[in-house]
Order: C-alpha cells, then structure tokens, then sequence
C-alpha cells in the first residue's frame, strides 16, 4: 500500500477533524451566549424568553453533543486507515479501508443530524427573540452549520479517495 495515499487520506479526515472541532467550539460559545441572553431577558422581568432562551440553550448543548459523536466516528475512520501496512494483504488492507468508509459514512449522517438541529435552533431563535436581536445567535448557528459542511466535505474526498484505493488495490495481482 503506498504510504502517500495513507498520507493523504489521513491528512482529508484530520481536516474533517478540525471541521468538527470548529463546529464544537462554535457551538459552545453559542450556548455560553444564549445562556446569557436568557439572564438577561430573565432580568428584564421577561421570564417567558429567558425560559425559550434556556431551552435553546440546551438544544444547543445537545447539537454538541451529537457533534463530539461524529468526531469519535471520524478518529475511529482515521485510525483504521493509519492501521494499514505494507505487509497486509490486500484483503485485510480491504477490511481495514471499508471500516474506514462505514465510520466516515456515520460520521456524516452525525453530521447532517447536528446541522438539521442547528437549523431547529435557528427558527426557535427567530421565535424566542422576535423583535429583538436574534442576529448575535442565529450568526453563531450559522458559523456551526458552516463547520459542519466543511466537515462533511473533507469526509466526503477521504471516502472517495479509500474507495479509489480499495479499487486500486482489489486490482493488485491482475
């Protein structure tokens, strides 16, 4: 198996990786934010859209967690690939890249998961804080929504580049 194609299909889920991170962090700052909105609305003696915003909140807090499931799911698809060597067969170099493909294909539907969830989240954003300012809130969710394309893009160009490999290599011996 030729190292730079392990290389480069590890260097495609290490910036699916990062995607995901991105996406986490964002959302997490996104919850911060939204817990502090609904303090203030709360203080401003409007209980109701600190409660709505409380609630969004947590959302938010679970989009991450769903998030941190398809950077498990990307680490396991990375590490079954850097397990490939020179001395498998292609075979057992087969099983370790279609493993590889399963994980990133889970990943990505974590992924579209989180971003469907984000989009829940906008709309009760726009509904909590309508004439208000959902902006700083609905900026975030789209700064998450964006981490999470990308991430699902690089995943997308790893899953490719295996499934390449895995043709290339079931063509070894002919």
């Amino acid at each position: 198996m030729a190292t730079s194609e392990i290389e480069t299909i590890t260097a495609d889920l290490e910036q699916a990786l990062n995607a995901i991170a991105q996406a986490q962090h964002q959302a997490m700052a996104t919850a911060e934010h939204a817990g502090q909105t609904a303090s203030r609305a709360a203080a401003t003696g409007l209980h109701g859209v600190g409660v709505a915003i409380s609630g969004i909140r947590n959302q938010i807090k679970a989009i991450h967690e769903v998030i941190a499931s398809a950077a498990s799911l990307g680490q396991a698809a990375g590490l079954a690939v850097r397990q490939v060597s020179d001395q498998m067969s292609p075979h057992e170099a087969n099983a370790h890249f279609t493993t590889s493909v399963a994980k990133i294909e889970a990943m990505r539907e974590a992924l579209f998961a989180a971003a469907q969830q984000v989009n829940t989240a906008k709309g009760r954003v726009e509904s909590a804080l309508r004439g208000g300012q959902p902006g700083p809130i609905l900026v975030r969710l789209d700064g998450v929504r964006q981490y999470l394309a990308m991430a699902a893009q690089q995943g997308d160009t790893a899953k490719s580049r295996i499934n390449a490999t895995i043709a290339k290599t079931g063509q070894l011996g002919n």
